[in-house]
């Protein structure tokens, strides 16, 4: 499926992360970690700098924002 893909590839070009697609894959991928030091903290730290912190409230002011875009009135909210 589409999002399946996008997920894939968010995380191989974001992460580096190797995709495991067999018992094999997940395997080697435990068996590099075990064998090179350090391999899993860079794995986790790539990892976890994908994350990002969201305010909900920038969403809704966006929302109302282009409400107001679409009705051309001025913006209730300061950009």
């Amino acid at each position: 499926m589409p999002q399946e893909s996008l997920t894939v590839k968010f995380f191989d070009r974001g992460a580096a992360c190797p995709i495991i697609d067999s018992a094999a894959g997940l395997r080697a991928v435990m068996e590099e970690w075990i064998r090179t030091p350090g391999a899993y903290d860079r794995a986790r730290f790539r990892f976890e700098s994908l994350r990002y912190e969201e305010d909900p409230t920038v969403l809704i002011h966006e929302l109302i924002g282009l409400g107001f875009d679409a009705a051309r009135l001025p913006r209730p909210f300061p950009a």
